[in-house]
């Protein structure tokens, strides 16, 4: 990405945002110019960030979350990985299990290692958990998505909300909340989820030695369906108007204690949720800074997919690109995407880079940054594929 010289210093602290169906319009960092801003987009801290590091202008990720996912953990290219939207808890789900996951390669080079958020990376047997793919700690759901208020499953197959469950399939209550290796109860619907995780980073960061290198993962829930979101942070965007209220049918309420007579506002509601995490993410940059860990920190902020276009799903936008998740166009596979941080030289900040990066880029070049060969051992040993990734960082 940048220059050399910057290797000569110690590793970075790393903290990686993936965030769930963020559409390439839905973040004012994007906003084309010459047109006219839209004042429903409102994200001045990421704003502030890509301002003061890099925006990844052509970052490239899969269609869909699961591919993505998997890609960023594992290095490869999804079609050496993963391809599908199988449900996690499928044995074929997932990242194959004789792979490397990038949090055991920087823990191998001394990283202190966390994963908060949505996994969907598997979960068939312990090695396709956060844990058992060397992060040491995780407070996640590993499903395509559950409840914000209580988090319960909402999308396998069994799960009680699944419009896709066919007649005489399973109707079960499940929560999909766990720490570490067992269920997180003492969490469970004690709150809106992303608070959940803002607690549990900075308790993360809080604990965290600022003499040994940080890697932090974060996979918020927003802004993926189901469209629900506290009431405080949804009056912000009352100003709206011309709504609709399709995504309804796959967000069963919006919160807790709602009256009958409520009425749905998707794109509100939608955009009160990533405003919401674009407060959260302020959070984690002051109490870095605060902490005296910023200026050694690369903060990398990916979407994992463009915006949804149906309806029922989202209120995104890909705004000027063509095309939504799950299509090969540009606005299902090129992410909103910058990195920031104090670990960037002075030259390269305030940048727009047009070069093209693929989320799996990111496995070499954490690896080169921490001292470690990117090269999976374990996997050659099993003759899966190879790591795809390209170390950027010289760019």
């Amino acid at each position: 990405l940048l220059c050399t010289a910057a290797r000569a210093a110690r590793p970075p602290h790393v903290v990686f945002v993936l965030v769930d169906d963020l559409g390439f319009g839905d973040v004012g960092f994007n906003h084309v110019a010459g047109q006219p801003r839209n004042p429903e987009v409102k994200t001045p801290v990421m704003d502030d960030l890509v301002s003061q590091g890099i925006h990844l202008r052509r970052h490239y990720v899969h269609s869909m979350c699961t591919p993505t996912r998997v890609s960023v953990q594992s290095g490869r290219l999804p079609v050496h990985a993963q391809m599908t939207l199988k449900n996690p808890e499928e044995p074929s789900s997932g990242m194959p299990r004789n792979m490397t996951g990038i949090a055991e390669k920087l823990s191998s080079a001394g990283y202190q290692t966390h994963f908060v958020g949505k996994w969907d990376v598997g979960m068939a047997t312990h090695k396709h958990t956060p844990r058992g793919r060397g992060y040491g700690t995780s407070l996640c759901y590993f499903e395509h998505k559950n409840d914000y208020w209580t988090q319960k499953c909402e999308q396998s197959r069994c799960c009680k909300y699944n419009p896709e469950r066919e007649p005489g399939q399973l109707d079960l209550d499940i929560t999909d909340l766990w720490l570490n290796d067992g269920p997180a109860t003492h969490l469970n619907g004690t709150d809106y989820e992303e608070l959940i995780f803002q607690r549990r980073i900075e308790a993360l960061i809080d604990a965290h030695d600022p003499t040994e290198p940080l890697f932090l993962f974060y996979a918020p829930h927003v802004a993926h369906s189901p469209l629900q979101v506290p009431q405080d942070q949804l009056a912000k965007f009352d100003f709206m108007t011309n709504d609709e209220g399709e995504c309804a049918s796959q967000t069963p309420y919006v919160m807790p204690g709602q009256p009958p007579s409520f009425k749905y506002r998707c794109r509100q509601q939608y955009r009160a949720m990533v405003n919401l995490l674009d407060g959260l993410i302020g959070s984690i940059v002051q109490q870095l800074q605060a902490k005296q860990m910023w200026e050694d920190t690369l903060f990398i902020l990916s979407s994992d997919n463009g915006g949804p276009l149906v309806r029922a799903e989202s209120g995104a936008t890909n705004f000027p690109l063509r095309g939504g998740k799950y299509s090969n166009w540009e606005g299902g596979i090129r992410a909103a995407a910058f990195v920031s941080g104090g670990y960037l030289p002075l030259a390269m900040r305030g940048k727009q880079l047009d070069e093209m990066v693929h989320i799996a880029d990111w496995y070499a070049t954490l690896a080169a940054l921490a001292g470690v060969d990117s090269h999976d051992d374990l996997a050659e040993r099993s003759g899966l594929p190879a790591v795809d990734s390209l170390d950027i960082w010289p760019w």
